[in-house]
């Protein structure tokens, strides 16, 4: 099929443009340089044994890349807390939690998770990012205004959370 391409290309620059009559080209057009080897004699099958084996899917193409070891969020806060001389606390490793459930509830920010790579994933991350965390400092001072507002409210989760703060604190060693 390439040998007759390769023939029929240098025949067409040949060939007179426009007349009807009957062209003698085999004075014009010679292969002199063509060589046909065979550098394959073989089975290309895919089957491996006469079952059909599964080819693993390659995560990072070229690249020898190990994946990316998980780390624990209070060793995450320790770190930043270093770099940028903050306190942080497990108060705040909720509210980290809390973005990345709201990441989780997010429909769209799955589909672009589950369709993409992590570095093409990463875009639509950053530009999500802030409107999450907006998203949830006002859901937060929601539910701040809600105690501070809504005395019954704030009547009932004093008492919901009074039992338990009384346990844990007994609980703890001094």
């Amino acid at each position: 099929m390439h040998k007759l391409y390769l023939y029929l290309s240098f025949l067409l620059r040949k060939l007179p443009r426009g007349t009807q009559s009957a062209v003698k080209v085999s004075d014009e057009v010679a292969m002199e340089y063509y060589k046909v080897s065979k550098i394959f004699d073989g089975d290309l099958s895919l089957e491996a044994g006469g079952e059909y084996t599964a080819v693993p899917p390659v995560n990072h193409p070229g690249s020898k890349k190990k994946e990316d070891e998980k780390e624990s969020l209070s060793a995450i806060i320790d770190r930043l807390n270093a770099r940028f001389g903050t306190d942080f606390t497990m108060a705040d490793q909720l509210t980290i939690e809390q973005i990345k459930e709201d990441f989780v509830k997010d429909p769209d920010m799955v589909r672009k998770a589950k369709n993409n790579s992590v570095e093409d994933f990463k875009y639509a991350f950053e530009k999500a990012f802030i409107s999450k965390v907006i998203e949830r400092m006002d859901q937060n001072q929601a539910f701040f205004a809600k105690v501070l507002d809504d005395e019954e409210f704030k009547d009932a989760l004093m008492g919901h959370m009074l039992t338990e703060t009384y346990q844990k604190l007994n609980q703890l060693t001094t």
